[in-house]
């Protein structure tokens, strides 16, 4: 009883946590849409502080490549150079240094971005690089309305991934921050449980109390992977870059 009865204050701690990440997006700095067009932005690569998929041998490589084919699918207005070149440019374990100083500080060094701007300058103006900073995972059981009759109520078991993401922009022109954006985004899977006898509603702390202790939960879905949050989190980057105005 006591181990089940922890277990759920665990499951509300990090309910709480996902709540908090959510109200931490923000976008700070500069970059205009009469700068961006004519002088391109490179991409320098996306790294990961998280332990799993997204940390795991070939990850760097396959999360740079979604974040250029986002770019490329919606932004074709943005001259565009993939981390493929970015690493030719400044060569393989230049590149690999520069990633793994930015997967341990989430900034990169005076001396880092000379580099860049020697290597890159000539040919692109804007240098982005990415890190996954955060990776909450949640279960919960909640309870709704159907459509065809409001009287009658549903519960779900859900499964919830919310990653957070900092972005890096800089301007090799004078190697300064040109911008710095961190979006988040959460994803979840649900499945039907079963309709149970219950004193509480599932909503609320007492029902979530209850559920936990039950032992006919229904089935748990399956946890959303980190890669289908990036494909939101590159998508919600390529929105927030500078447009024409109308």
């Amino acid at each position: 009883m006591t181990g089940r009865f922890l277990t759920c204050l665990a499951i509300l701690m990090v309910a709480s946590l996902s709540c908090a990440a959510r109200s931490d997006a923000r976008k700070a700095g500069t970059i205009t849409y009469q700068n961006l067009v004519p002088g391109g932005i490179a991409i320098g690569g996306v790294t990961s502080r998280i332990k799993g998929r997204t940390s795991e041998p070939g990850s760097r490589e396959t999360m740079a490549q979604m974040f250029e084919e986002a770019l490329l699918n919606s932004r074709a207005d943005i001259p565009l150079m993939g981390a493929d070149r970015v690493r030719s440019a400044v060569g393989a374990d230049t590149y690999e240094s520069i990633l793994d100083q930015f997967d341990l500080k989430g900034d990169l060094s005076g001396s880092t971005l000379d580099t860049l701007r020697a290597a890159l300058a000539d040919s692109v103006r804007y240098f982005v690089v990415a890190r996954i900073e955060k990776d909450y995972e949640n279960r919960d059981t909640v309870e709704r309305d159907t459509d065809y009759d409001m009287k009658l109520d549903k519960t779900f078991n859900t499964a919830t991934r919310t990653v957070v993401v900092g972005f890096m922009v800089y301007d090799l022109r004078d190697g300064k921050l040109a911008w710095k954006f961190r979006p988040i985004d959460s994803e979840t899977e649900e499945a039907e449980a079963p309709k149970t006898s219950t004193i509480f509603k599932p909503n609320t702390v007492a029902g979530m109390l209850e559920t936990a202790l039950s032992d006919d939960k229904g089935p748990d879905p399956g946890m959303p992977d980190a890669f289908r949050n990036l494909a939101g989190i590159f998508r919600t980057f390529e929105k927030a870059l500078p447009k024409r105005k109308k």
